[in-house]
């Protein structure tokens, strides 16, 4: 079988365009236009990992057409990883602040059961660890007065 240089030419073109049709809808179909409000990380990355393949299965393909369509798609798949980023670390530092708040709870409960001289003082302290517990619980909803004004400042529970 003779090879046939224009067909082969014909089919890297191709393949770069079907490579170039996915990359477009990756970058265009998980986010809106300005990419602020809405994201869908789960199918963006699940589409990610197909074209992966398609890098890996698509052949032939010009070498150009390779480097410049996996720089598109390496831009795609960091700038979705910084997005992530920026959008979970609110929710990092929410969640730091509460775990903070419980553990100040337990410590208190430690020193109160630390200096217990009495039952109803190892009570108090066994109620220190309880209100812990029901903060983990329940989120926001199960703390005290003080720890309810703090609470609209930050997330819910």
């Amino acid at each position: 079988m003779l090879f046939d240089k224009e067909a082969w030419k014909v089919h890297c073109r191709e393949n770069a365009r079907s490579l170039e049709t996915e990359i477009n809808r990756l970058q265009s179909d998980y986010c809106d236009l300005l990419g602020l409000f809405w994201r869908h990380y789960d199918e963006f990355w699940a589409h990610a990992r197909r074209i992966s393949e398609m890098f890996k299965t698509l052949k032939p393909l010009f070498q150009e057409d390779r480097e410049r369509l996996w720089a598109a798609y390496s831009t795609a798949c960091e700038e979705m990883k910084q997005a992530q980023a920026r959008e979970r670390e609110p929710e990092r530092a929410d969640s730091k602040e509460k775990r903070d708040l419980v553990m100040s709870k337990i410590r208190e409960a430690y020193f109160q059961a630390k200096g217990a001289a009495s039952s109803a003082e190892f009570a108090e302290a066994d109620a220190l660890l309880s209100e812990a517990l029901a903060w983990m619980k329940n989120g926001w909803e199960g703390f005290n007065t003080i720890t309810q004004l703090i609470s609209p400042i930050l997330s819910s529970g």
